[in-house]
């Protein structure tokens, strides 16, 4: 299902390209807006001790709010006719407390059911890609691209737990701390088509499936937006952007879903 919905956005991104017109002849834009977010996150990472650890729903078990307003950044840079560099910025900052119902090891720490876990997590999500244009003109720029989503990522988990390790069990109030930076490829088609002169169209759709060095790689990112064209530089704009991320790699798995509409301004020369 996800593959027929990835195909099907493929094709009208081309057939957008190829029947259409798009983007004002910029080389720099800068967009900042207010992104409502949605989350779903799971993750584990076991101790050599405790390798068979099973996920931990971040929002369901642990409490944190599945729904913030984030503030994301976007932008490209063209460096050459075809050439140029996109780049996106966003961050959250999420923390919640809750007794849990089932119990949950996490590394070498092992928290009872009963346990009351307060729990924070901050990521940062970067978004840098290389963009070719196979079709660009003062109205229709049509590119392939390929680059990274990183997220950056800290999780803390503290409550009254046991710890076990050289053969003895000990009781207390623990903190875990976990810190991971996972950067997985993206190839993607991406269009801009300007439907008149004050309204611009935009689309893109990249994704990734990857296993080296025993870490595997699923990502895929999906947007589409309309703006609204002012004065020689400015517009403001409406989208959606919808991000899956997930790694699995030896004692770790994270999973991250994360995506809302977009309200933004933007800056072009």
């Amino acid at each position: 299902m996800k593959m027929r919905t990835l195909l099907f956005t493929f094709c009208a991104a081309v057939f957008i390209a190829a029947t259409a017109s798009a983007q004002p002849n910029s080389n720099f834009s800068l967009s900042a807006g207010v992104v409502p977010t949605n989350f779903s996150t799971s993750a584990v990472l076991s101790s050599n001790d405790n390798a068979n650890s099973e996920d931990v729903d971040f929002e369901n078990d642990l409490g944190l709010k599945s729904r913030l307003q984030n503030v994301r950044l976007d932008g490209f840079w063209r460096f050459m006719p075809r050439h140029r560099i996109d780049f996106g910025y966003t961050r959250w900052r999420r923390a919640g407390e809750k007794t849990i119902e089932f119990p949950i090891d996490w590394q070498d720490r092992h928290y009872d059911a009963g346990a009351t876990l307060g729990v924070v997590n901050n990521a940062d999500f970067i978004k840098l890609a290389y963009a070719y244009s196979f079709i660009r003109n003062d109205r229709t720029d049509f590119a392939g691209s390929f680059g990274f989503d990183t997220i950056w990522n800290k999780t803390s988990i503290e409550g009254t737990g046991t710890l076990t390790g050289n053969g003895q069990t000990v009781s207390g109030t623990y903190k875990t701390d976990t810190d991971f930076v996972a950067p997985a490829p993206l190839l993607g088609v991406n269009v801009t088509h300007l439907f008149t002169p004050t309204w611009m169209g935009r689309a893109s759709v990249e994704f990734f499936t990857v296993t080296f060095n025993n870490s595997r790689f699923n990502v895929s990112d999906l947007r589409a937006s309309a703006d609204y064209l002012f004065g020689q530089s400015w517009s403001v704009g409406l989208g959606y952007n919808t991000v899956r991320y997930k790694v699995k790699r030896n004692q770790f798995d994270a999973k991250y879903n994360f995506g809302g509409p977009q309200l933004y301004v933007s800056w072009r020369k």
